[in-house]
């Protein structure tokens, strides 16, 4: 779960330095798709860890 919140926590981070750039900043626009893209992986790893059956103790 720390993981998840560490990986959303620096995307948001890469989203926010993205801004001052704007859409029209070809190097600057990557930091927004690179924070996008770990938001992402982190939803992922999160719906797939609910999916995975835990063993029974």
């Amino acid at each position: 779960m720390f993981g998840q919140i560490l990986l959303a926590l620096v995307g948001i981070g890469l989203i926010f330095l993205s801004i001052p750039y704007g859409a029209t900043d070809g190097a600057g626009s990557w930091w927004g798709v690179l924070g996008g893209a770990l938001i992402v992986v982190g939803a992922v790893v999160v719906a797939i860890r609910r999916r995975r059956p835990r063993p029974e103790d």
